[in-house]
Parts: structure tokens; sequence; C-alpha cells
């Protein structure tokens, strides 16, 4: 069976004692997780094993860049072992190819166009959900800002595709997130 949660930072560590003790014992416990889990922070796997160097990294990780947790609950089904693997991604600096490649991919996901300040919200919209160094930017805003997006200013983006729900993002959820962070603020 497997659980996905996808949380930004601001709403995941609303929880305040997950935000205070960003270790391995306190994530295992607060997302139910197996306590052999795998960690797997920004693509590089921790076993149960290299738990000194998992912490070392927890605790260098800024809480403010973190932009989603996946937990895949392993019953036996992916696996010989049933441990559960918690997949942790934080914003780091990205090399310049990447950002490029990933700045033209959103900037084609900005389509909608809005009529001034007045317009409401599209109820047939394609825009995702922009968020920039951890403000979400309104739709109002959006074609202003992302011109000031360039490869020498941007050091991060996690582009989510799927669906995101409703309640976390607003309506424009349903097209995706677009998470960016500037070489500034990383």
């Amino acid at each position: 069976m497997r659980i996905i949660f996808y949380f930004l930072l601001f709403l995941l560590f609303s929880f305040d004692s997950f935000a205070q003790n960003l270790n391995r014992k306190n994530i295992v416990q607060q997302l139910q997780a197996d306590a052999q889990s795998v960690f797997v922070l920004n693509g590089i796997p921790y076993f149960p094993a290299d738990s000194l160097a998992l912490q070392s990294e927890l605790a260098q990780i800024n809480t403010n860049k973190i932009v989603a947790f996946e937990v895949v609950k392993n019953e036996g089904d992916q696996s010989f072992r049933r441990t559960d693997t918690i997949l942790l991604d934080y914003a780091h600096l990205l090399n310049k190819n990447l950002i490029a490649s990933s700045l033209k991919e959103i900037k084609r996901k900005f389509t909608d166009e809005y009529q001034g300040f007045s317009s409401h919200i599209l109820t047939n919209s394609q825009d995702p959900v922009l968020y920039v160094n951890g403000h979400r930017i309104y739709y109002t805003e959006i074609q202003t800002i992302l011109p000031q997006l360039t490869v020498d200013k941007v050091g991060y983006i996690y582009i989510l595709s799927a669906p995101q729900p409703l309640e976390l993002h607003g309506s424009n959820g349903k097209n995706g997130v677009v998470i960016v962070w500037t070489k500034d603020q990383l």
C-alpha cells in the first residue's frame, strides 16, 4: 500500500512538535512510519545504519525550505524488506542547465489571461499555483513576477504537476504547484 503526503513547509510545520525536532525519531513518529524506515533526502538514501550521517543532514536542513514529504508504506509488496521509505525534498542550489529547462517549462504552464485585478479566479484555469521564496504569488501578480525569474536569479525549482488539495492551495491547485527559491534566499 502506498500513501503519499505532500506538504509545503508552512503547512506541514504547523505541527509545532515536528518543526522543532527535525530528527529521525520524531519524523518517524509523526508520519507513523516503520522504525527502520529508509530516508531519502533529495535523492540520497540513508539506511538505519547511517543514522549519524542522516541526523547530521537533517540538522542542516532549513525547515523553511522543505517542499515535500512522500511516505511509501511497504507491506512487503515492494521488496522483501517490510520497511517504509520516507522521501524528503528541500530547496538546494541546482545547476544552471536544470534551472534553465525548468524555467522554460514553468513559463509555458502560466497561460491564463485575467482582465485586471477585478477578475475572479477562472473556473477553467490552466495555471498552477506559484510560490516564490515561500510566498504564494496570486494570479494578479504572476505575469509581473515570471519575467523576473531568470537563470541568474533562480536557485531552485520544484514542479508538482499532479492535482493538489483545494484546502492547501486553492482552486488552481487542481493544476499543480510550482515552488521557486531565488539564490539570495537559499
